[in-house]
């Protein structure tokens, strides 16, 4: 049992470090540094600052860009969901607004004969 959960562990780790790598600058010796200084996603690299980096082993000049890179990274990644989230937002209220409107064409076509012969 104790083989599987190591197993399970350096898979989750590895994923960790594979994201990580995708911000510039960050290679896969800096992303093991960053998952074991417990720094193992975008939006806690971009939120730990450059000191953090520094203290996990990341030179200085390195550790700025790779912040940089991170918080640009992480705003991206919450616009995104932001919009994703109003859009599914829009998609749940469409099928009403549709029937409403569909109840105000039908009222609509009943009173325009009325109208028309009134006129």
């Amino acid at each position: 049992m104790a083989v599987i959960g190591e197993r399970m562990a350096s898979q989750t780790k590895a994923s960790k470090i594979k994201k990580l790598t995708a911000l510039p600058g960050v290679g896969a010796a800096t992303a093991k540094k960053l998952v074991d200084a417990k720094l193992d996603s975008v939006s806690k690299v971009a939120a730990a600052g450059a000191s953090k980096l520094v203290k996990a082993g990341i030179k200085a000049a390195i550790a700025k860009k790779i912040v940089s890179a991170a918080k640009g990274a992480d705003k991206a990644s919450s616009t995104t969901k932001a919009v994703a989230s109003k859009a599914k937002a829009a998609a749940k209220q469409a099928p009403a607004k549709a029937k409403a409107t569909a109840s105000k064409a039908k009222a609509a076509a009943k009173q325009a004969p009325a109208k028309a012969k009134a006129t």
